[in-house]
Parts: C-alpha cells; sequence; structure tokens
C-alpha cells in the first residue's frame, strides 16, 4: 500500500504529460474536424441557431442535452458538444495511461517492466489520438470513453487495490455515463467486443480464489448496474420524446427515415429494381432524391410512404458479392495508412506470437475471440448497409485495449522466459518494439499530411460558409432553402465554433437527422410553409424563399415538375461562392 501512494504521482505525472502533449500535438499541429456532420447538427440544435435550444438532440440523449441547455445558459459562446468530448476523452487516455504504468509493475520496482508499459502507453497514444483528437465523432468518443472506464473498472474491482482505487472507481463510472449519454451504442458495442477479456478475467479471479470472492461479485454486480443504468436512460430518453406530442410524432417520422434512407438504401436502386419502384410511384429522379438526403417534402414522402416503401424492400442475403464488398470496405481503410489499424495488426501478431511461444493458450484465445466477434460485427454493419470508418475504429480501439490489458499484467511487451513458463524480464524485444513504433510514427506523419491537404481542399473550394451565414442573418426577410450535400461539410473544421443564438433560423436544407422536427417546424411555420419543398412550391409566388444548391438543382426542378406542376428557376448572382435560385411559376 505504501509503494502504491509513491508510485502515484509518479505515474499521475508521466499519464498527465503524454496526453498532454498529445492533445496539444492534435490542436496545433493538425486541423481538427468533425468526421460526420451529425455533431455539428447536435452542436446546432443545442446552440438555438434556428431560433430555440432544444434538449432533444435526436441521437444522444436528451438528459445530455438538458446539461448542454444549462452550460449555454452559462456561457453561450463555447461548443460544449465538443469540449465536453476533449475533456472526457482526456480524463479517459490519461486514467489508461496511468492504468497501464500500474499493472506493467505491480510491485512499483521501475526498471525494465515500467519502460515496457510506458512505451506501450505511448504506443496507444500514437495509434489512437487522431481518430480521437482530431478527427471527432460522437459514436468514437462514446466507445473510447466507455472503453476507458470499464477497462478501469475492471482493474478496481479484479485487482482488489485499494489505493487509489475509489478514485479511479469515481472516474471509470463518470465516463461511462457520458458514454452512454453520448452514444448508448457504444456503449453496448463496447460491452459485447470487451466480452471475451472479461470472461477470462473472471474465470481466472475463480481459479485463483476458488470461491465467488467480493472482487469477483462486486465485478458481475457493477456490470449489470452498469447494464441496467443505461437501459434506464433509455427508458427515460423515450418518455421525454413521448410527453411532447409534436416530437413523439417527429420520431415516429424520423423511425421511417432511417428505415428507408439508412437501412434499405439499396432499394431504391433503379437499375435493380425499377419495376417495383414504378409501381410504389417511385421515379428514377425520385430515387436520386431520397438517396442523397432531399426527402424533406413529407407533403409526398410522408412517414406512411416511407414505411410503404421500406416494407417493399426483398429480404436481404449475404453473398460472395457482399464479403467481397466487405473485404473492399476492410481493405480501403487499410489503405488510408490509418496508425490505429496499423498498430492493431501490427500488436495482434506480436501478441499472437507472444502468447503461442509463452503457452499462454488462454490469452491467445482471448485474442482470437475478439477477432471473431469483430468479424461477427464487421458483417452485420456490412450486412444492414450502416458500415461506416467509426464503427472499425471503435471495434479496432476496444480490440487494441484489450491486447494491451493482458500485455501489461505479463509485465509488457517482454519476451517469453521458456524456463519460467511466462513473460517476464529475459530478453530483449527492442528490435521489434523499434520497429512498431517507427511504422506506427510514419502512419502520423501520412495521415498529417493528408489531414493538410483536405484542409487546404477545403480552403480552396470557393465557398465562404462564414460569410455566406452573416449575410442572410441580416436578411430575415428572406428564407434560404439549401441542398443538404451543398453544405455537407459546412461546419466541418468549426469544431469549436458557436453559432449566435437565431442566427440560422431563415435558413433550412433539404434533408437532415432533424428536418420536419419541431425546431424546423417552428421556423418554417413563421414564413407560412410547412417543408422545405412546400416553400420552394409557395415560394414562387410570394418571392420570398430562395433555393441555394451548387450541386443538384436541376433534380430539384425535375422533382418538383414531376409533383406539383410547371416550374422553372431563375439563377441569380451567385454570393460567397453559391449558387442562388429563384422557383418561378413556368406559366407567368
Amino acid at each position: 500500500m505504501n509503494s502504491d501512494r509513491k508510485r502515484t504521482p509518479k505515474y499521475i505525472t508521466f499519464a498527465l504529460i503524454l496526453n498532454t502533449v498529445a492533445l496539444a500535438l492534435s490542436l496545433v499541429v493538425y486541423r481538427p474536424f468533425f468526421e460526420t456532420n451529425d455533431d455539428a447538427v447536435f452542436c446546432l440544435i443545442a446552440e438555438g441557431v434556428h431560433g430555440v435550444r432544444e434538449p432533444h438532440i435526436i441521437s444522444a440523449d436528451t438528459i445530455l442535452g438538458r446539461i448542454y441547455m444549462f452550460l449555454y445558459g452559462i456561457i453561450s459562446g463555447i461548443r460544449w458538444h465538443s469540449v465536453l468530448q476533449y475533456l472526457f476523452m482526456f480524463v479517459g487516455y490519461t486514467a489508461l495511461a496511468y492504468l497501464i504504468q500500474v499493472i506493467s509493475d505491480p510491485k512499483g520496482e521501475g526498471g525494465k517492466c515500467l519502460m515496457w508499459g510506458r512505451i506501450v502507453a505511448v504506443l496507444v497514444s500514437a495509434m489512437t489520438f487522431y481518430e480521437s483528437y482530431v478527427s471527432l465523432q460522437f459514436s468514437k468518443t462514446g466507445a473510447i470513453v466507455c472503453a476507458a472506464g470499464c477497462f478501469i473498472l475492471m482493474y478496481v474491482l479484479i485487482s482488489g487495490n485499494r489505493i487509489p482505487s475509489r478514485t479511479l472507481y469515481f472516474i471509470a463510472v463518470i465516463l461511462i455515463i457520458y458514454g452512454m449519454l453520448l452514444r448508448s451504442a457504444s456503449f453496448k458495442l463496447v460491452l459485447l467486443l470487451l466480452f471475451p477479456v472479461g470472461l477470462y478475467e473472471i474465470i481466472a479471479v475463480f481459479k485463483r480464489e476458488k470461491r465467488i470472492s467480493k472482487s469477483l461479485l462486486g465485478f458481475v454486480v457493477t456490470a449489470v448496474s452498469l447494464f441496467a443504468l443505461s437501459v434506464l436512460f433509455g427508458r427515460l430518453n423515450l418518455i421525454s420524446y413521448d410527453n411532447d406530442p409534436a416530437w413523439k410524432d417527429f420520431m415516429a417520422y424520423h423511425s421511417a427515415v432511417v428505415r428507408l434512407v439508412d437501412k434499405r438504401y439499396d432499394f431504391l436502386d433503379q437499375s435493380k429494381y425499377a419495376d417495383e419502384l414504378d409501381k410504389l410511384g417511385v421515379s428514377a429522379n425520385d430515387s436520386v432524391m431520397i438517396m442523397t438526403w432531399q426527402f424533406g417534402d413529407d407533403n409526398v414522402w410522408s412517414r406512411d410512404e416511407l414505411l410503404k416503401i421500406a416494407g417493399k424492400a426483398p429480404e436481404k442475403s449475404f453473398g460472395i458479392e457482399d464479403i467481397k464488398g466487405l473485404i473492399q470496405s476492410i481493405y480501403d481503410d487499410v489503405l488510408i495508412f490509418n496508425p490505429c489499424i496499423l498498430g492493431v495488426l501490427l500488436l495482434m501478431i506480436y501478441s499472437i506470437y507472444v502468447y503461442f511461444k509463452g503457452r499462454r493458450f488462454g490469452k491467445a484465445a482471448v485474442i482470437i475471440s475478439q477477432v471473431v466477434v469483430i468479424s461477427g460485427i464487421f458483417v452485420f454493419y456490412r450486412y444492414s448497409g450502416r458500415w461506416s470508418h467509426r464503427i472499425v475504429f471503435a471495434a479496432l480501439l476496444v480490440f487494441l485495449l484489450g491486447m494491451v490489458w493482458m500485455l501489461a499484467e505479463d509485465r509488457g511487451l517482454l519476451p517469453v522466459d521458456e524456463a519460467q513458463g511466462d513473460i517476464s524480464g529475459r530478453g530483449d524485444d527492442t528490435g521489434v518494439i523499434t520497429g512498431m513504433i517507427v511504422l506506427v510514427l510514419t502512419a502520423c506523419i501520412a495521415v498529417l499530411l493528408g489531414n493538410r491537404f483536405d484542409y487546404n481542399d477545403y480552403k480552396r473550394s470557393g465557398t465562404d460558409y462564414p460569410g455566406f451565414y452573416e449575410s442572410i442573418s441580416g436578411d430575415k426577410e428572406t428564407l434560404y432553402v439549401a441542398d443538404t450535400f451543398t453544405f455537407q461539410d459546412a461546419y466541418k473544421y468549426d469544431v469549436f465554433k458557436s453559432y449566435a443564438m437565431g442566427s440560422m433560423d431563415n435558413f433550412v436544407t433539404v434533408g437532415s437527422w432533424y428536418l420536419n422536427s419541431p425546431i424546423t417546424d417552428k421556423m418554417l411555420s413563421a414564413y407560412g410553409y410547412d417543408n422545405p419543398f412546400d416553400a420552394l412550391v409557395k415560394g414562387a409566388d410570394t418571392g420570398n424563399v430562395i433555393l441555394v444548391d451548387n450541386m443538384s438543382a436541376n433534380e430539384k426542378l425535375t422533382y418538383l415538375n414531376e409533383h406539383y406542376g410547371g416550374y422553372e428557376l431563375e439563377e441569380l448572382p451567385q454570393k460567397f461562392g453559391f449558387k442562388m435560385y429563384r422557383v418561378v411559376n413556368a406559366a407567368k
């Protein structure tokens, strides 16, 4: 216990320095950005740019939304959604770095064991900082903080170490609760991926103590309690929507959007299902509009209509072509030369080699089991049509931490001492580890260059988003209806920039997660319209609606003519690099 007190400040200092450097490099050397526009949508809802701040941030929990509202009530100029993600990730990574040192050097002797533990901590930071600190995405953040919290809890409950268990336990619980509120699906994904590691540790404790000990009982009780808490949060979130009729109706509509646009968009492929879609009244242009998130006309694409189309989709199959597609998806991610993917592959190969050589078949089986679980998850997401890079990262992150956990238990990445039958300090793997570090750092440089090129391309795009927003905020007589993909990257690099409340209450896109919600309904009704397409049609008479579209203005015109009659587009002078149109009646 005294050794714990002596080594704790030293280990915490190293963990803080390591993660402060990683965070500083991410913010100063790289250009932090939102990987998807989902985070930007959450920020805009919480900031109330459309005239009202809302706790209903759709994919995250309303409890977190209420926390945002409280924080914005104190300081409105900070993008709290981003700040909280960085804060909790920093705490999680720092606690993990501390934990890796403690597990690698359980007796506090320092030397080679501590050195290898710190090398592992540096490797974890180098492998993951880009995907977490630079490429910000709430699902990934949820997975990071939940995984960190679960590993910390596993250590506290299994080790029986009292100091500083209470502090670590508190940190772990707070991390997991935040991860649940941010993305409940990430918490469930982490639990699934951690099952092989957790089961191994439970069996190991039972074998060691020959009974159901307090640590084992605490492990099980805590896991069950956290899962129950996630269920409770989910239920409270549903109640929050059900108690508000407007939001309840929207969520029913939103579920239909998810079912068709997010999960069964494959059925909108005219080259395969033209006849079936024609019978459903879906034209070739309609298919393009829906697939490209231009479905916001709920007078035509109502909830019932979307469900009817999704209900006619044929059953999915998973064959050779799907397997090829899965392999191609993974191969494309590897081609990114991402430090996390490269580091995981290197560490996996090394870990399996070490454990088979050391006859640690149980731990080798855990790694193989995790590979099987990850493969199943990848197949599921490929089959469901929801494959994404963030799922790849979340799965690989937990896998990485699982390998690090087991290797740290065996005193770090030290070679096999065959005489002792374990992995403890004889021999030297400096060459192997140096090779890993060089490759991972090379990958970091590669993604740095790629990040800079992407940012430069963004700046050279010729579109001035801030200038455009400033100009329309002073023109509240006009309603601006924008193409979704024209503004797909509008807020990509605005990770910390907060927008003023009500600054965009005259701006709406033709498709987004929150379209036709009480937020946009209130804004549109102030101009006398039901939805963005209703605004375009009626705006042909009122003249106070402008279409902003650099991508697919002709498709929108075709849509209006197919569903509402004869219209034309009058092109207006461009503003800040954006093409502007007014819809006019062809007869006039």
